[in-house]
Formats: C-alpha cells, sequence, structure tokens
C-alpha cells in the first residue's frame, strides 16, 4: 500500500513546485518593481486604469498593465500613500507569475 503511495508521487513535481515558490518569494521580497529604472515610463498605465488620467499618451499593449491594475484593486482596502509602490510591485509580481506559470 505504501509503495503504490509512493509511485504515484511525482517528486520532480513537487521538487518544481517548492522551488518555483521559493524563487517567487525571494523575488517578491527583494525586488521593488517600483524602484525599477523603467517604471516612470511605465506609471503613466497605471495612472490611465487609477482613473487619474484620461489616456496614456503610449504606445504600447494594454492587457499587461490592466491585469496588474486588477491585482492592485483587488488589494485597494488595503492601499494607503505610503504602501502604494509596495502594493504595486507586488502585484506587477502576482501577474509576472501567473503569465509564466501559463507559460510552463
Amino acid at each position: 500500500m505504501l509503495k503504490n503511495f509512493y509511485n504515484r508521487l511525482n517528486f520532480q513535481f513537487i521538487l518544481f513546485s517548492i522551488s518555483l515558490f521559493l524563487v517567487f518569494t525571494s523575488i517578491n521580497l527583494f525586488y521593488l518593481s517600483s524602484e525599477a529604472p523603467d517604471y516612470i515610463f511605465y506609471k503613466d498605465y497605471f495612472d490611465y486604469f487609477f482613473q487619474e488620467a484620461s489616456f496614456t499618451g503610449r504606445e504600447n499593449g494594454l492587457l499587461y498593465f490592466f491585469l496588474v491594475s486588477c491585482i492592485a484593486k483587488l488589494q485597494e482596502i488595503n492601499i494607503t500613500p505610503a504602501s502604494e509602490l509596495h502594493y504595486i510591485s507586488n502585484s506587477v509580481h502576482i501577474v509576472n507569475f501567473t503569465l509564466y506559470s501559463i507559460g510552463l
């Protein structure tokens, strides 16, 4: 009985899942996306989706930034002016991780 359980258990998948979780957590803890050099260019998209601007003035696609703003709006109740950049960074990491996982 125990041998059947070990045969059905896929250790490679478990190891992959654990490593994926650890990498996501470490990147989310130690890298702030809002401190990146290109954040200034992409802030226009976030201002557009948070209704602080009426147009983006940029020519990139909007789907990615729409997804990031949706994740940020889910956390909207916790956002303060002091923590706004951290929540946007967290939203960027969640969307990147989700798209990467779908791509896998």
